[in-house]
């Protein structure tokens, strides 16, 4: 246990930072698995301003750049992508690989098909569960796990792209070649390989400070307008409720909404909505730059014990931050004043203990 001076409100209290080590995220990302309703955020004028100054700076030959959020969704494709993630489990690297069937139907459709798993190892128990379990979560990884420009003028605002100059065919398509890095600086970056005429990313990258190679996602072979007949599409498997997080919530989910009000440089609040993992009703309010997301969830501590098989990350103490890795991912896990609270972002360590402080303070 770490100490963590100022955490919780004026008083008393101490708070502990728990460095957790080799533990599963499995609630938390059960959690984001479901897809979100969004909520437009707006800027500042000085935001404005800075907006145009980077839209000026875009050459017109990246004009597909602004499509970007909108093509996955709109543009009916088919195709085989392998996945790569690179992650330190209790500080020994570890590696994820395997294959997955992506569909979307132009119309807000989609589905994402898991395939083979080439590392690590698994037996065919463990291959299944895998299986099952991406399935689920199928939702939050089109729209979140890999990397594409998902708030145009929040982009403008936080990030730069740099055209490397080069064209590249990936699964047949042929592709413009970008790096993308915080304006600020930032944890990441991404090289991005842009189908310019579907606006689609065929390849991703993620590397972290130090130039290591953090994820990997790409297409081996792509489709353009396929058929989808007899694909079993969906837009949200466990659809969310918008609120607004600003009003009293009390009545509409037993409980009364903490808003952060200090957030990493760059982000906004961009939606907000409940949902259930089948015992809780949950908060989820959704946070970017742009690029990177930032989602802090929050339930009311069950005043019964938990069922058996409740994932044990959330024995979580009173006076305690629980803080762990996942990927590329930092997972803030607290309880206060008779709340659990639940911090998942891509920002570094201390800028979300801050944010979780702002919100339970």
């Amino acid at each position: 246990m770490t100490p963590l001076p100022n955490l919780a409100s004026p008083g008393p209290r101490r708070v502990r930072v728990d460095r957790a080590r080799g533990i599963a995220a499995s609630f938390a990302a059960a959690l984001l698995a479901t897809s979100a309703a969004v909520l437009g955020g707006c800027g500042s004028r000085a935001d404005a301003g800075i907006a145009a100054e980077q839209a000026r700076s875009v050459p017109p030959d990246q004009a597909f750049l602004e499509r970007i959020p909108d093509a996955p969704m709109t543009v009916a494709y088919s195709g085989t992508r392998h996945v790569l993630l690179n992650y330190a489990q209790a500080g020994v690297p570890s590696v994820l690989a395997y294959d997955e069937e992506v569909f979307s139907d132009g119309h807000g459709q989609f589905a994402i098909v898991p395939g083979q798993v080439t590392a690590p190892a698994m037996n065919q128990d463990q291959a299944q569960l895998f299986a099952i379990l991406q399935e689920r979560r199928d939702g939050f990884f089109y729209r979140f796990r890999d990397f594409r420009i998902r708030d145009w003028r929040a982009f403008l605002r936080n990030w730069r792209v740099t055209d490397s100059g080069t064209q590249e065919t990936v699964a047949g398509r042929s592709t413009e070649v970008l790096e993308i890095r915080h304006l600020r600086g930032g944890p990441s970056w991404y090289r991005a390989w842009v189908d310019p005429t579907t606006a689609l990313v065929m390849r991703a990258e993620e590397y972290d400070g130090s130039n290591m190679l953090l994820s990997r996602v790409e297409f081996l072979t792509f489709t353009l307008t396929p058929d989808l007949q007899g694909r079993p599409l969906h837009g949200d498997r466990n659809p969310a409720t918008a609120f607004d997080p600003h009003s009293d919530t009390t009545g509409s989910l037993g409980f009364q909404v903490k808003v952060p009000t200090i957030l990493p440089p760059g982000y906004q609040l961009e939606r907000s909505e409940s949902l259930s993992d089948g015992t809780s009703t949950w908060a989820r309010l959704g946070f970017g730059d742009g690029v990177d997301e930032i989602f802090l969830l929050q339930s009311p501590v069950p005043s019964t014990p938990p069922p058996p098989g409740t994932p044990p990350e959330m024995d979580v103490g009173p006076r305690s931050v629980r803080v762990f890795q996942v990927g590329p991912w930092t997972v803030l896990q607290a309880k206060f004043s008779g709340m659990r609270t639940i911090v998942v972002g891509k920002a570094d360590q201390q800028s979300l203990l801050r944010m979780l402080k702002s919100a339970v303070g």
